[in-house]
């Protein structure tokens, strides 16, 4: 899961993003509790920073 969530923040795509934590949020575990809400605190992160300097901010 851990390398997924990498793969994603190389790809760029905030949108694919978004998706990983709603799947990761899906999960039971306390892994994917915790891997969700690290990628909505990510998600979260650049949103802001995007609004602020959208050329500044690179997932």
């Amino acid at each position: 899961m851990l390398y997924r969530l990498a793969e994603t923040l190389e790809g760029g795509d905030l949108s694919a993003l978004k998706r990983l934590a709603i799947e990761f949020s899906s999960g039971r575990g306390p892994e994917e509790v915790a891997l969700a809400t690290l990628t909505e605190t990510i998600c979260d992160y650049v949103e802001v920073h995007a609004s602020r300097d959208p050329e500044a901010v690179d997932v």
